[in-house]
Parts: structure tokens; C-alpha cells; sequence
């Protein structure tokens, strides 16, 4: 169904983290342009097919300071569209740093931090709700919700509501809608709703252990999982509608073509594997898999709405390998 493709060479390693490749798309066409993969304090963005866009290496710092010794952990970071305009968001044991597309301007920081001033906080999860809100979590298990005002003049916090008693790795939300899902370091998975604040709409059983990564689509929360695991849930049913044993270890990143309902996992396993979602009943169905051999696998992104090419990353290797149907 797939076959490798090319492979794109980053400047330095990617660190052993989840999720840990993001893609940007061009507005237009959703075609990939870059991709980014974070390599300790450091982000690697590197073009994806044009040869004129030369690849950046870009230090998380404090905005204003100059990077001599960078110590900063980066967690996640994602481009997305808030009103209108192209951003750079970057989620780190700084808080969460907003940048222009190409990451050199930092438009807005705040450190996310529950209680000032306590090591080892960081912020997790990254997630945008509607045209001008940005949702973050944090290793105290709280969201940050952000409002941003017409031209950027303005960011402002407009919530913090601690909804889990653990880490938070992942946030997702339905496309168009205002459905926010929140997944922990205990495995907790829940649904919310976002009007004029984070309302509870159901929380779904844990299964002892994190649910690492999760998308939504459709009706459904694509849920990936420490033990392996891939599963299902409606939003309507409030209940697990499939749940599949998919890899034989960690599941690090997962992601979901939105025009096909292409289902992309990958694990410690060094295995990359596709699968179908059902639009009616939300079962899972086996397309493709492939193995980079002896390769701990952390990220992985489709490179088109229609999930027809895909690009992986791996833990301490300078490769983004690229697949193609």
C-alpha cells in the first residue's frame, strides 16, 4: 500500500519524547512544507520538498535572552491557524511560547505554572478550540485556555481549571466544533465542552496505563496507549467503542488523516502501522505496517489531508523517513 519514499536528514537527533514530529502545512494547498522534531532544548525545521528552504535550528529560550547554554526541555510544539494568521507554538519547562511561522519572532509567553517558582513543571499538550482559542496543559494536570484578540493585539488567559490529578501528555479537539479531550499519565481520558468556559461532559475508565497521544474524528477519540493499545471512543455514546492490541510495546505518537479516517500509530516496537476508521461504528481495520529496524519510533505525521504519504521520526537518529502510496 506504501513504500519508502525519501528520507529527510535533521541537524541533530530526535530526543526520545512522544510526539515528537509536527508538520506544516501550506493554507492553500495542505500540502507539507516543513517539519519540525525537537532534539532536547533545540527544535530541527526542515523543508520538506522545496530544495530553496533552508533548514533552521531553533534554541527554546527565554524571550529576550540570548542562547548561550540552553537547559530548557521542549515537550511539544505544533503550527496552527488562529485567526487567520500562521503561528509557531511550543510547549517547554519555559510554559508555552508563541512564535511567528518561521519561529524567530516570540509573540507571547507565559509559564503555565500552577504554583510559582517549583522545579521540574513543564507544559504538555497543545490543542486549538474554535477561530481564537489555544488550549495547553501542564505537568500539574491543568489546562490553560487563551483568548487572542483581532490582529494579536492581545492574549489573555480566560481559564485554568485543574482536570487531572496527573501530567497531562495530550489534548485533542474536534474539528469545527467545541469538543475538548484531555489524556493523563494515569491513563485518564476525558471529554469536555468549550462555551464561555471548560465545561465536564463525560470521563472514560483507565486502564492502568498513559494514554500517550489521541486524536479526534468524527464522533470519535482515537486514543493510543502505553501498553500498546489503540482505542475507540464516541462522543455521543460517552462509551469504548473498539479497542484494538496494536503494537507490542509503547505507542509514542499517532495521528489521523481527516478526508479518509487513515489511522497512523507508532511505537518503541519500530513499527509504523496505518489503519481504517469506520465512520459508522468507529472499528478499527488493519491497511499497512512497516518496519525501521532497530529504530525506537517517536513520531509520526500524515503529510496530506487523504493520508496518502507519511513521515516518521526516531529516537537518536538524524532521519525523517518518508512514505508514499
Amino acid at each position: 500500500m506504501y513504500k519508502r519514499n525519501k528520507t529527510l536528514t535533521l541537524v541533530t537527533s530526535a530526543s526520545a519524547i512522544g510526539n515528537n514530529l509536527s508538520v506544516q502545512f501550506v493554507p492553500q494547498t495542505k500540502a507539507a512544507f516543513t517539519v519540525a522534531v525537537i532534539h532536547e532544548g533545540y527544535i530541527n525545521v526542515i523543508p520538506v520538498y522545496s530544495s530553496e528552504v533552508r533548514p533552521r535550528y531553533i534554541p527554546c529560550v527565554e524571550s529576550g535572552t540570548r542562547p548561550r547554554h540552553v537547559s530548557t526541555s521542549v515537550t511539544q510544539v505544533m503550527w496552527c491557524i488562529i485567526r487567520q494568521q500562521a503561528l509557531f507554538v511550543v510547549a517547554s519547562s519555559l510554559g508555552v511560547q508563541i512564535f511567528d511561522e518561521d519561529g524567530r519572532v516570540c509573540k507571547f509567553s507565559h509559564p503555565c505554572m500552577d504554583v510559582p517558582d517549583v522545579g521540574g513543571c513543564f507544559a504538555r499538550g497543545l490543542a486549538v478550540v474554535g477561530p481564537d482559542m489555544l488550549c495547553i496543559g501542564n505537568s500539574s494536570g491543568t489546562i490553560h485556555i487563551f483568548h487572542i484578540t483581532e490582529d494579536f493585539n492581545e492574549v489573555v488567559q480566560v481559564e485554568h481549571k485543574r482536570v487531572h490529578e496527573k501530567a497531562i501528555t495530550d489534548i485533542a479537539t474536534s474539528v469545527g466544533g467545541h469538543l475538548v479531550a484531555t489524556a493523563d499519565d494515569a491513563g485518564a481520558l476525558c471529554l469536555w465542552r468549550m462555551e464561555h468556559q471548560l465545561e465536564p461532559v463525560n470521563t472514560f475508565p483507565t486502564f492502568g496505563y498513559p494514554c500517550t497521544s489521541m486524536k479526534m474524528w468524527k464522533d470519535f477519540i482515537l486514543g493510543a496507549y502505553g501498553s500498546g493499545h489503540i482505542r475507540v471512543f464516541g462522543t455521543q455514546t460517552l462509551s469504548l467503542m473498539c479497542e484494538v492490541a496494536a503494537h507490542a510495546r509503547w505507542i509514542t505518537a499517532c495521528d489521523i488523516a481527516l478526508d479518509t479516517g487513515y489511522f497512523l500509530s507508532v511505537s518503541e516496537d519500530s513499527f509504523v502501522k496505518i489503519w481504517q476508521i469506520s465512520r459508522d461504528d468507529g472499528r478499527v481495520n488493519h491497511k499497512f505496517s512497516a518496519q525501521v529496524q532497530d529504530s525506537l519510533l517517536t513520531g509520526g505525521k500524515f503529510l496530506c489531508p487523504g493520508g496518502e504519504k507519511f513521515c516518521v521520526s526516531a529516537y537518536d537518529s538524524c532521519d525523517v523517513i518518508c512514505y508514499c502510496a
